[in-house]
């Protein structure tokens, strides 16, 4: 056999499995032993509400329903060293099967094992949604859950059975690790309702966009009621950018309300210049990712890295339009929710919030970045 056979023996599919997981272990091995297990700020609320719960047999506020998922986790040891140790055990198999099912997905959306590839191996090269694996936060869980549901519900396993129950827990488990895990019902239905558009299921369209139209109601009045122990009025109030940091420079926000849907329609209608230009500095935040507290090595890195993504990702979306429609409506959505969402409150300073949509960013890349290769050798070959 000689070398050009060898080598093409080897970079086929389970050759491609073989370098991805390599490099997954060494990442995520230099990862733990730089940084150990991360238990403090945002984590220690996960273990208290544990401990709360263990009490008094309820949360200390509403809200952490959204986080039980995650939060009950903390409950089967009773030590938090034991309880530390399982859980990012647990975080590091499921970031293994998360990258399984985002190849698995980009394989089956773009049709080529190569694109499947470079997309894997640029999310591997993510580090700032790697590192998420060694923090006891929410994060890695969730954007992990996503990923593995949208691969089963964008290409299904053969037994439609399993397929379907795996699908519904994987969606409660989504809804009950973070709340923003209610913003994926929006793209869902975007999706459902195309399909329904586009089959002339007239009657069907119409009654579910009725029944979106009335959870969204109900969400929304859950979600911005006082009683949630969700603060949205304190971001807006404070002219927030990045949460809990406040901008001084801002004309003072003086609005009496406290019910957050009315204190928003009076903030937009009263400071509009002022809404405006939040709402551009917030998505120039969320998907600049850049910070003024970052090293400029680190910025540097997420400028060359994240942009380049950002340009060959446009060119996967025009690609894949014309071969799976539904997707790009389903991704679209997704990239806007989650933006909106920033924009209707603050971003996070560490970039937690975009987390959700990083991987779906890089998978269009990937293949933007096969498609642009391919185009530029065509006049040589």
């Amino acid at each position: 056999m000689n070398i050009t056979s060898i080598y093409g023996s080897f970079i086929n599919k389970k050759g491609y499995w073989f370098i991805l997981v390599f490099l997954w272990s060494l990442l995520h091995y230099q990862l733990f032993h730089e940084y150990g297990i991360i238990t403090t700020k945002e984590a220690t609320k996960y273990f208290y509400e544990a401990d709360y719960f263990k009490i008094h047999h309820h949360f200390s506020e509403i809200r952490y329903i959204f986080y039980s998922g995650y939060i009950f986790l903390h409950s089967i040891f009773e030590d938090n060293y034991t309880t530390s140790v399982f859980l990012y055990t647990l975080q590091l198999i499921l970031n293994l099967i998360g990258l399984f099912s985002f190849v698995r997905l980009a394989a089956h959306i773009t049709g080529s094992e190569h694109a499947s590839f470079i997309a894997g191996f640029i999310l591997l090269a993510a580090f700032n949604w790697q590192i998420w694996t060694v923090y006891l936060y929410t994060e890695s869980l969730f954007c992990n859950y996503i990923i593995i549901f949208c691969s089963l519900f964008f290409a299904p396993i053969p037994n439609q059975r399993i397929n379907r129950l795996l699908l519904l827990i994987l969606f409660v488990l989504i809804l009950f690790t973070r709340p923003h895990g209610m913003l994926l019902l929006l793209p869902l239905s975007v999706t459902f309702f195309s399909k329904m558009y586009l089959e002339k299921k007239y009657i069907k369209f119409m009654m579910s966009i009725a029944a979106l139209c009335v959870s969204i109601v109900i969400a929304v009045w859950f979600f911005l009621s006082k009683d949630s122990g969700f603060d949205f009025i304190k971001p807006i109030a404070e002219n927030s950018v990045l949460c809990y940091i406040k901008t001084e420079s801002l004309q003072t926000v003086n609005i009496k309300s406290d019910n957050a849907l009315s204190f928003l329609i009076t903030y937009i209608y009263n400071y509009p210049k002022q809404f405006i230009f939040l709402s551009v500095q917030k998505f120039l935040s969320y998907w600049g990712i850049t910070r003024s507290y970052f090293s400029p090595l680190q910025n540097s890195w997420i400028v060359c890295f994240y942009y380049s993504a950002y340009f060959f990702a446009l060119i996967g979306i025009y690609q894949i339009w014309k071969k799976n429609k539904s997707f790009i409506l389903f991704i679209i959505s997704l990239f806007w929710v989650f933006t909106f969402s920033v924009i209707m409150t603050c971003d996070d300073w560490s970039n937690r919030f975009n987390m959700p949509i990083i991987p779906f960013v890089l998978l269009l890349a990937g293949y933007g970045l096969m498609r642009y290769i391919q185009i530029l050798r065509q006049p040589d070959e």
